[in-house]
């Protein structure tokens, strides 16, 4: 074996169904097969991950994918990287049952196509701010989050102004199905399960998935520090690697089951087992007493080279982050996702992977087929709910 600059980890994560490639490497002794000893830490928030990656406290961190690349945009510390993506999908919009139920009178169709409930909700937002009424209230769970863009996104879609007809706070994960329940918020968009808690509760209605919104693009990321990349090839390759084998384990319909059981009695995830296992099995209901409906593609770990860093859709966020004016334009933001690094600890193991780092986005209305890799990769459907495709590079 290779000798590793260091051997003892600390990785931060955010209890979510995203999480599980993390899990299921420390638990199935994955990080010990590559001479890893590693602390799974638990963070409260999203930027406190980020800030312990920025200072070397952690690590490595299960992290949001515009993050890293936010970090690399104007004068930004370049301080993270992403040499690995974790997960695809696995986000939902819901709304509270009363919002929901408005809308719904407006338009039928609202029940089961993302884009008319937008456009329901604009009528009925804009009709609010006619009567004096405040302005709806949402929660993303981060700035820096495809949860804030694809918010922003579909509330556009049906015509929002977000300060105007629309307001976005940010509130952690864990917090929002609590604040939806008490009246807080009108809204929000959250990783699972927290939106399948909120239906299972009575609370929310899921109007959208992030599949729905844009399927099979990357959600969350492995970031780590990109000093701790540089002073540790050998020990950066070796984390790769098991997770590189954890994301192909956790993948599989037939492991699924097995993997909710990691997370909930491992203590990752606080939620009950039936709704973790619903949402890692793509069977969502998004309705409170309805059938779930079946996607098995609602959350991906490792099919369609789901843990190939894209550039085309770092490229992408950091257009859509200028856009939302969450970060300045300029920098270098292609380079906080680093495909090379993932590309080395593939190939020690044998995993098929892409041979370029850009691909047009948004644009395979059905599977297809990527062949500039090692061998070639099945890909799955990737399109938008408004139609809108993302380019090559995202400019």
């Amino acid at each position: 074996m290779t000798q590793l600059e260091k051997h003892i980890l600390r990785i931060g994560y955010t209890p979510l169904c995203d999480c599980a490639p993390l899990v299921a490497a420390l638990e199935l002794g994955l990080f010990a097969e590559h001479g890893l000893e590693v602390r799974l830490e638990r963070q409260s928030s999203w930027a406190t991950s980020r800030d312990l990656l920025r200072i070397g406290a952690l690590d490595a961190a299960h992290m949001l994918a515009p993050a890293p690349v936010a970090s690399w945009m104007g004068e930004g510390e370049r301080a993270l990287i992403a040499p690995m993506a974790l997960s695809l999908n696995g986000n939902t919009i819901a709304l509270s049952i009363a919002l929901f139920s408005e809308i719904a009178a407006l338009d039928p169709a609202a029940e089961h196509d993302p884009l008319a409930a937008a456009r329901a909700l604009g009528v009925y937002a804009k009709q609010r701010i006619q009567n004096g009424e405040r302005p709806l209230l949402f929660a993303a769970v981060f700035p820096e989050s495809n949860h804030h863009l694809d918010l922003r996104r579909w509330l556009a879609a049906g015509g929002l102004r977000v300060g105007v007809e629309a307001r976005i706070g940010i509130v952690p994960p864990v917090e929002v199905e609590h604040f939806l329940e008490r009246g807080l918020i009108d809204g929000f968009c959250v990783g699972e399960p927290w939106g399948s808690l909120a239906v299972s509760r009575g609370a929310g209605h899921i109007v959208a998935s992030s599949y729905d919104l844009w399927s099979n693009r990357i959600e969350k990321v492995l970031a780590v520090g990109s000093q701790f990349a540089a002073e540790n090839p050998n020990t950066c390759d070796a984390l790769l690697q098991a997770m590189i084998r954890a994301a192909q384990w956790a993948d599989p319909p037939e492991n699924r089951a097995a993997l909710a059981s990691l997370l909930v009695h491992g203590g990752y995830v606080e939620a009950p087992i039936e709704v973790v296992r619903r949402s890692l099995t793509g069977r969502v209901a998004y309705a409170p007493d309805t059938p779930p409906r079946e996607n098995p593609d609602f959350l991906v770990f490792h099919r369609y080279a789901a843990n190939f860093p894209w550039r085309s859709q770092a490229a992408w966020f950091a257009r859509a982050l200028v856009e939302a004016e969450l970060a300045p334009a300029g920098g270098a933001p292609l380079s906080a996702f680093r495909p090379a690094l993932y590309a080395r600890a593939a190939e020690a193991i044998g995993s098929p992977f892409p041979l370029v780092d850009i691909k047009e986005e948004a644009a395979h209305a059905a599977p297809w087929t990527f062949d500039q890799a090692t061998a070639p990769i099945k890909m799955g459907r990737e399109a938008t709910f408004d139609g809108a495709g993302a380019g090559t590079d995202g400019a």
